[in-house]
């Protein structure tokens, strides 16, 4: 009720937080990768989403990469695929599929994966994830987003209470490290879609 925490979940949360920063920083790396692949024109598709522009696309990604390609978004974006797909024909366990888990599995032959959704630090109102991409992904070995890390970790502790002259305990976790995108496979952005 103070809102006092033992030392040990002080220190859980510090690991949380680090976590959650290194999360973050991946997603907005993947995020921002669409306009390295090239050429831009043809692997990064913009506007309102179009049914022969996104089979294209994954047409594209399947044949640049020899392998099959899958859609990847947050629900809210691979939603909207729902809206390209006639649900006439559908079977009675797709139409359970999409009534449980609110979207397709497979669209038009293609698999679809959800990336979670996340909230900046602090702020729940904004979103990291865009809810209006959609990400067209090979399905191999396509590990674009670099996470570099330099030395050891720091950390100092000050935890017998009579170190500081106010009598506080001190825990500092110092670590260099980024996010970088290098990229080895062709892949697809499909942005603004609505």
């Amino acid at each position: 009720m103070a809102g006092k925490v033992d030392w040990a979940g002080f220190i859980n949360k510090i690991y949380e937080a680090f976590d959650k920063k290194v999360n973050d920083m991946v997603y907005a790396a993947v995020m921002a990768a669409g306009d390295k692949v090239l050429p831009t024109s043809q692997f990064t598709k913009t506007g309102s989403l179009d049914k022969d522009k996104l089979i294209t696309l994954v047409e594209d990604v399947q044949t640049a990469n020899g392998v099959e390609a899958v859609i990847m978004g947050t629900k809210t974006a691979l939603s909207k695929l729902n809206a390209l797909s006639d649900t006439q024909w559908i079977s009675n366990s797709m139409k359970e599929e999409r009534h449980t888990t609110g979207r397709l599995g497979i669209w038009e032959g293609i698999r679809l994966v959800e990336i979670p959704q996340s909230f900046a630090p602090n702020d729940t109102s904004k979103k990291l994830v865009a809810n209006d991409v959609l990400l067209v992904m090979p399905v191999a070995d396509n590990k674009f987003i670099k996470i570099y890390d330099e030395g050891e970790a720091q950390v100092k502790e000050v935890s017998d209470g009579n170190t500081n002259m106010d009598k506080t305990i001190e825990y500092e976790y110092q670590q260099k490290m980024g996010v970088a995108t290098v990229i080895q496979r062709k892949f697809g952005f499909y942005k603004n879609i609505a």
